[in-house]
């Protein structure tokens, strides 16, 4: 896992599949599609197609802007592929645990770590990810702060500006650290 600088105030773990890039599904899963006012871009990464609201690409922008993302997706370094340059941001440390599994199960464990020397040098720590409603409150620090793009379990999860705190968007006379 490497540590990017500077060190900023809060880390946020990101997820892409149903969190920041897939909040219709993929195109081919049959799902209804996004609401009508939100212009949908469709991206091609690792074999897969994925919807990304036109609002997205701002929003990570901010994000990235004022905290240390590091993406905790699936898709591992993958995700500075097509989808860190389609969002207009560089490429982001990554959380892995050096396996290809696909499931979720990994992750956890893996950014354990890094949440812990977060929350040692006194950083908030904010995981936004599709938890359908069952965030990981026993496998990390209660001291995580979990952003559910997908709360009330439905099938269209999507980050949304409303989601975000705003020492996220606005930042502080610090930078800030997102995981």
């Amino acid at each position: 896992m490497a540590h990017p600088s500077p060190v900023h105030p809060t880390h946020p773990l990101l997820d892409i599949r149903d969190s920041i890039c897939a909040p219709c599904r993929y195109l081919d899963d049959g799902f209804p599609p996004c609401e009508e006012t939100t212009h949908i871009h469709v991206v091609a990464s690792g074999g897969y197609r994925i919807h990304v609201p036109d609002y997205t690409r701002a929003l990570i922008r901010r994000i990235v802007e004022n905290a240390e993302v590091w993406w905790c997706t699936t898709w591992r370094h993958r995700a500075n592929d097509e989808i860190a340059t389609f969002l207009g941001i560089g490429p982001l440390p990554f959380v892995d645990d050096g396996s290809a599994i696909r499931s979720v199960d990994w992750k956890a464990a893996a950014a354990r770590p890094l949440i812990d020397r977060a929350l040692a040098e006194r950083r908030e720590v904010y995981w936004i990810e599709d938890f359908y409603g069952e965030p990981l409150v026993g496998e990390v620090p209660s001291a995580v702060r979990f952003i559910d793009t997908a709360p009330d379990g439905g099938a269209d999860a999507v980050l949304t500006p409303e989601m975000i705190p705003s020492v996220l968007l606005e930042g502080t006379s610090m930078s800030q650290e997102v995981v």
